[in-house]
């Protein structure tokens, strides 16, 4: 079986690509998110109590949304590592080769 590090490094960058999009997208919709709760509540009865339940799912979900940039931060590291290791290796195994 051949490793291509290449499309190893190319996947890497594809996942890291993700992990960005992920924060970019959850901290472009939580202002909007959390100003349509104040919007929504009004001056109503419950209105504190629903944004104040509004903004603790909020928060929930940036955590959640941070730990999944993390995850996959931590995913194309990995995978560059892998690409920059089986780089080395084929160019030790090409080395051999020509000494040979």
């Amino acid at each position: 079986m051949h490793i291509d590090p290449e499309v190893v490094s190319e996947a890497a960058g594809s996942v890291l690509d993700t992990a960005v999009e992920v924060s970019h997208s959850w901290q472009d919709a939580v202002v909007a998110l959390t100003g349509l709760a104040g919007l929504a509540a009004g001056t109503t009865p419950g209105a504190a109590a629903f944004r104040e339940a509004h903004a603790l799912a909020a928060d929930s979900a940036g955590t959640a949304a941070a730990t999944i940039a993390g995850v996959l931060e931590n995913a194309s590291e990995t995978l560059y590592a892998c690409a920059f290791g089986y780089s080395d290796a084929d160019e030790a195994a090409a080395e051999e080769m020509r000494i040979s």
